[in-house]
């Protein structure tokens, strides 16, 4: 069992999803050539093959559930194959390590094939915490969800969209200059589909946003995308470190105060489009902050901040 890039495993796991109809059809095959036992934790390995990436904070809640419980419960072996690799269980190997545990019940199995030991690990999933948002919608982007599609077309595949490596997709390096999955998607939603700010993607209106995404075509939904981004950058720059504007209740705002301007045409002339620049770079974030201020106060200080000493007719904040 040799090494293996992101791509091709990206490739095997498409092949297992596709194979079974879907992760909920998954049925794993494997041998048990022991069952649970106490097993040294020096005589296990964690491969870098197909494991999710190592999550410190998941580490700690497993590790805090061992504390409360007086120690990793035997009831839920890890996985290791007949190499003593992990298959299944690598946070908690690591919780029982940072305890200062030696030993960590597990059980091994047989699989025939690489093939099969990935089955088994997709599988298993099922019954873990719920993945994060970017491996949640890198899996649906591997079984060709229209709206997944759609987000890795605009962040990774599409080199002529503005927000194209800007986003912390589970394929993304250095995740902490990137803009979160979550706030990503609140943009995409509200600018590129034009749902209100309260729409959100689930499996039960999955058809919602596939016709939607159908009617509008990809085209109009970049450019819409594009026009966003462009104007954030604009304002905010791609530096993300100590920038007000990529926190996350300003981000949430700017949307929704992006998208009032672009649907009432206050971005319609170079003039205006210039003015708005330079009135959202010289809000004050300090007393926002002092006054903890959330997404909504956020929201109706960009707009009495955009629409003081403006006209009637270019005020966000006029009455209908």
């Amino acid at each position: 069992m040799g090494n293996i890039s992101q791509e091709e495993f990206d490739v095997l796991q498409k092949k297992i999803v596709d194979k079974f109809g879907g992760f909920d059809k998954i049925k794993p095959r494997y041998k048990v050539i022991r069952n649970a036992f106490e097993c040294p934790t020096n005589k296990i390995t964690i491969p870098d093959l197909y494991q999710r990436s190592i999550q410190p904070s998941r580490t700690m809640n497993v590790a805090k559930q061992m504390e409360i419980l007086g120690g990793y419960d035997r009831s839920k072996p890890i996985v290791l194959n007949e190499k003593f690799e992990v298959v299944d269980g690598q946070h908690r190997l690591l919780a029982t390590q940072m305890m200062g545990g030696n030993k960590i019940w597990v059980v091994i199995y047989e699989f025939n094939t690489f093939e099969d030991e990935v089955t088994y690990w997709v599988w298993a999933q099922k019954n873990m915490a719920p993945p994060g948002p970017d491996q949640f919608w890198h899996s649906q982007y591997l079984i060709k969800n229209t709206y997944a599609k759609l987000i890795y077309d605009l962040s990774q595949n599409d080199k002529t969209s503005v927000c194209h490596n800007m986003v912390a997709l589970k394929t993304a390096k250095s995740k902490k200059k990137k803009i979160t999955l979550a706030v990503f998607l609140s943009i995409l939603n509200q600018v590129g589909l034009g749902f209100a700010h309260s729409s959100h993607w689930s499996q039960d209106n999955d058809h919602v946003f596939t016709k939607r995404i159908s009617d509008l075509k990809y085209e109009p939904i970049k450019k819409r995308m594009n026009d966003f981004f462009t104007w954030f950058n604009i304002i905010y720059g791609k530096e993300k470190f100590n920038n007000p504007g990529y926190e996350k209740p300003v981000m949430l705002a700017i949307i929704r105060v992006f998208k009032r301007m672009y649907n009432e045409g206050h971005l319609n002339t170079k003039r205006n489009y210039n003015y708005s620049v330079r009135k959202i770079q010289s809000f004050n974030y300090a007393a926002m902050k002092v006054a903890k201020g959330k997404v909504d106060d956020y929201e109706q200080a960009f707009v009495q901040h955009y629409s003081d000493g403006r006209s009637a007719k270019y005020r966000l904040d006029r009455k209908k």
